[in-house]
């Protein structure tokens, strides 16, 4: 199961937009307006600088799923092969022990004798 990437969220989005609207409206006065209040500088360098980190910190994360895909793979693989073994050991224990010794127990299977034996229920009519 691949962890799920982010996408753009809708303010990334809507951020795109406005800053193109204010480029637009720089270009068109020939001047770059500051869009902030007394101290606080907000230009559309300002503003696409925020936007160029939240793009990057998007691809960093999407980058960090990636990894941890890659990972998730690798250990269902190994999970399988040490599955595999696990079953190798349980034959190698019937065949030296028997199907009905105390260490078949002790590795995690059932003994012959401790399986339960299914009775059919004789119907009525």
């Amino acid at each position: 199961m691949a962890l799920r990437k982010r996408k753009p969220t809708r303010i990334m989005e809507k951020a795109l937009l406005r800053y193109s609207a204010m480029k637009k409206i720089d270009d068109d006065m020939c001047n770059e307006i500051d869009y902030g209040g007394p101290g606080i500088p907000l230009t559309k360098v300002h503003f696409n600088r925020q936007i160029d980190l939240c793009k990057h910190l998007l691809s960093e994360y999407n980058e960090i799923l990636s990894k941890a895909d890659e990972k998730a793979v690798k250990i269902k693989e190994a999970e399988g092969i040490l599955s595999d073994m696990f079953t190798s050991v349980l034959a190698g224990a019937i065949s030296r022990f028997g199907i009905d010794a105390h260490e078949i127990n002790l590795l995690g299977g059932t003994r012959k004798s401790d399986r339960k034996k299914t009775v059919r229920k004789k119907e009525e009519i």
